[in-house]
């Protein structure tokens, strides 16, 4: 006997625009954050977080 999957497997032009803007706009959430960092300094690693 041979199973279908219970999901066809696709992919649209739609679903990869939105997998390739999430991603751009994820790193640059978190490379925005570098030059904060810099600036803090060694403190930001000492302090608790509350």
């Amino acid at each position: 006997m041979t199973s279908r999957p219970a999901l066809a497997r696709k992919l649209g032009r739609g679903d990869a625009v939105a997998i390739g803007l999430g991603s751009m706009i994820g790193a640059g959430i978190f490379a925005s954050f570098a030059p904060a960092a810099a600036a803090a300094g060694a403190g930001l690693r000492t302090c608790p977080t509350v």
